[in-house]
């Protein structure tokens, strides 16, 4: 009962992490706000995320931005036309890979904004789940893999298997959030 306490209140500031991150990651401020923070902008297209870079051009301004740090593509904000540049807070690669490993649920798909692949995969678990309780609950225990039913939801549990390991090696190799933009490769910190 102990360790499954511990589990629990694992499993819970876990939850609490990644909602914190995510309300960070997404906060909006006015364009008032922006311009009103001294500690915002470096000059008047890079944000205080990024640097000017040196292959800017009178007509072309190019920020280079830090490594936590990209262009929103769909960045709202606009001086003189052109948008702020490195005003997007990347998602962390690290994060993602731990909810992924540890909670095999799709949880990672929320933080990197993927809802649809977050929705299959939870449902499919939930149906898992819920139809190997009714196999155990239900079947004489002499008798479960001689039902189709029973032995249907015994493949179930490896095929969800095979998509947590699926959704794991995603996170890993592909790792780009939902708006296309890649995360922050940080995974080294598992082994330090």
């Amino acid at each position: 009962m102990k360790q499954f306490q511990l589990i629990i209140s694992k499993f819970i500031l876990l939850i609490l992490l990644a909602s914190i991150t995510q309300v960070q990651s997404t906060k909006t401020n006015t364009y008032e706000e922006l311009l009103a923070n001294p500690n915002y902008f470096q000059d008047e297209i890079c944000s205080f995320n990024g640097v000017r870079s040196p292959a800017s051009t009178p007509s072309y301004i190019k920020c280079d931005c830090n490594i936590n740090y990209t262009n929103d593509p769909n960045q709202k904000l606009r001086i003189n036309g052109i948008p702020i540049q490195c005003s997007y807070a990347k998602k962390r690669k690290f994060i993602a890979l731990f909810l992924a490993i540890y909670v095999p649920f799709g949880i990672d798909q929320i933080y990197i904004g993927n809802y649809i692949a977050f929705g299959c995969i939870f449902l499919f678990g939930l149906c898992t789940i819920i139809g190997n309780m009714y196999r155990f609950i239900i079947s004489p225990e002499d008798d479960y893999l001689k039902n189709k039913t029973n032995l249907t939801f015994f493949v179930l549990i490896f095929i969800f298997l095979a998509i947590w390991i699926g959704d794991v090696l995603f996170i890993y190799f592909y790792s780009k959030d939902v708006g296309g933009n890649p995360l922050v490769d940080d995974v080294y910190l598992l082994f330090n």
